[in-house]
């Protein structure tokens, strides 16, 4: 009798899952922490370059909306090329985001500035489904608690990036926080070893020819609407006032330090 199958659905994880969880959680922890710079600086620097007050939040805006919009291209890729070859492309359009946004601000470029943000919405995106890429070769049993892990490396991004912002903001001279997005730049540059390294199983051909559900079907169960509903609440609550909290902080007389541990 056979009992490959029951040992290995037994097992923590084979070897090769454990290998790509522990890259998935740094690079997790490295990603994910370009959101916090974006968000606790995009404000403060769009109402230092926007011709109008009005528009001083929408970098972080064009960054939530990038992130949404590359959600799908983002799985498409996956799902052609694998989901190394993504994520490689997703760190490399961190690193680019972190230019333009550091460029933009260099130049007083207000439009340069938002499109480093909106580029940085690929790399959110691609960050996004690392939990679900933790969960290959894993036990069903195991997946919840693979995803856990991964977001730990959450939890060390929030810590990361406001760091960041503090250290760095000031590092080039004549034009404050630029340094902040060159150091959001290099934090993807970090995260392209441990992507590369990565061991994730290629896309079968039925896999990229095979058809799915068709989404207005996915659309239509209960399950999808309650998920979706709950996400864009929670998730723009959340962003209406991580958006205005920095401005509101140092317009009340705190540092931009604080301003960046407070998000």
């Amino acid at each position: 009798m056979n009992t490959t199958a029951p040992a290995e659905a037994a097992s923590p994880a084979n070897p090769e899952s454990r290998r790509n969880l522990h890259l998935l959680i740094a690079a997790q922890a490295l990603g994910a922490a370009s959101a916090p710079i974006i968000i606790s600086l995009g404000g403060i620097v769009g109402q230092q370059l926007a011709s109008d007050p009005k528009l001083a939040t929408l970098p972080v805006s064009i960054f939530n909306l990038g992130v949404a919009l590359s959600t799908l291209p983002a799985a498409w890729l996956m799902k052609r090329l694998g989901r190394r070859p993504a994520y490689v492309m997703g760190a490399l359009m961190g690193l680019l985001s972190g230019l333009l946004a550091a460029w933009g601000i260099w130049r007083g470029d207000f439009v340069m500035f938002c499109t480093g943000t909106a580029v940085a919405g690929f790399y959110g995106a691609c960050v996004q489904s690392y939990r679900f890429a933790a969960t290959d070769g894993v036990a069903p049993a195991l997946r919840g608690k693979a995803i856990s892990r991964i977001m730990l490396g959450g939890l060390a991004a929030a810590v990361i990036g406001p760091q960041v912002v503090i250290w760095t903001r000031d590092a080039w001279p004549g034009a404050p926080f630029a340094g902040s997005f060159i150091g959001q730049a290099g934090l993807a540059l970090l995260a392209l070893p441990l992507l590369l390294l990565l061991r994730a199983p290629a896309p079968s051909a039925q896999d990229v020819a095979g058809t799915a559900r068709p989404l207005a079907e996915i659309a239509r169960t209960p399950r999808f609407v309650v998920a979706v509903t709950a996400g864009v609440v929670s998730y723009g609550l959340m962003s209406f006032i991580m958006t205005a909290t920095p401005i509101a902080m140092v317009g009340c007389g705190h540092t931009v330090g604080e301003a960046a541990l407070g998000i």
